[in-house]
């Protein structure tokens, strides 16, 4: 099981995200969130792409984000997140 961290620039994203959609929608983005922290605990190294330097990119719906696991340390961080799609 790997910790999951948040960098700070993505938690501003995510309040910012959520400052611009109404109520139904932000209960859709929570369940996103707890969604990424459940793959991302399990196994960060098979989800989503991989992309350069060590990053992946996966996505839950409505969110995508880009994470790089750490597998020595059992960590993994989540370095962006953003809304794709329509609002």
């Amino acid at each position: 099981m790997f910790a999951v961290l948040w960098a700070r620039s993505t938690l501003d994203d995510l309040a910012h995200i959520r400052g611009e959609i109404d109520e139904s929608q932000r209960q859709i983005v929570s369940a996103a969130i707890r969604e990424i922290g459940l793959r991302l605990r399990d196994d960060p190294e098979k989800e989503g792409e991989s992309r350069p330097n060590g990053q992946r990119i996966s996505f839950v719906a409505p969110l995508a984000f880009t994470f790089k696991p750490v597998a020595d340390e059992r960590i993994v961080v989540v370095s962006n997140v953003w809304w794709f799609g329509k609002r």
